[in-house]
């Protein structure tokens, strides 16, 4: 917290307790208005929950003149930006991210698809010499060419895709 908000304002956070519930932690009266963040933690594979932030109305009201991108594009340099943006690519990469090459596409019927059994082709619209598509995360990202390495297909990246408008 104190390391997110430093742009804004500072900020010292302390850890006091851990609750099952929000009505077991007493931070407001009743009727006040509040943001309320809800963040779902993961830990491992098996382990997770809900971690909520509650910010009362009155504290957050000192502070919604600094939370405008103009604010803080000023009050921040450009070193620190860059450190942060380092320190976040150093803490994502290795996340794990989903890879397609789109071979080709082709259209059939649904009776087409159910009659579909092992050795069956399916002839798609690309040839094997063109470019091919990646998508990262389901988005368009490079053209590529098809080739193989070692008896392994593999693809090489000539170029970032590019949308034609």
């Amino acid at each position: 917290m104190e390391e997110a908000w430093s742009a804004i304002l500072p900020v010292k956070s302390e850890f006091v307790t851990l609750a099952n519930g929000y009505h077991t932690v007493p931070i407001t009266t009743n009727g006040e208005i509040v943001t309320l963040i809800s963040f779902e933690v993961r830990l491992g594979q098996k382990n997770f929950g809900l971690m909520n932030l509650c910010f009362p109305y009155p504290v957050l009201e000192t502070v919604l003149p600094k939370l405008t991108p103009q604010y803080i594009y000023q009050h921040s340099s450009v070193s620190s930006n860059e450190i942060g943006r380092n320190e976040t690519l150093e803490r994502i990469k290795n996340a794990h991210l989903e890879m397609q090459v789109i071979l080709g596409r082709a259209k059939l019927e649904v009776n087409e698809v159910l009659d579909l059994k092992v050795d069956d082709v399916i002839k798609l619209d690309q040839r094997l010499d063109e470019e091919l598509i990646v998508c990262i995360n389901k988005k368009k990202k490079f053209r590529v060419i098809p080739g193989i390495i070692k008896n392994k297909t593999c693809i090489k990246i000539i170029d970032q895709y590019e949308t034609k408008e």
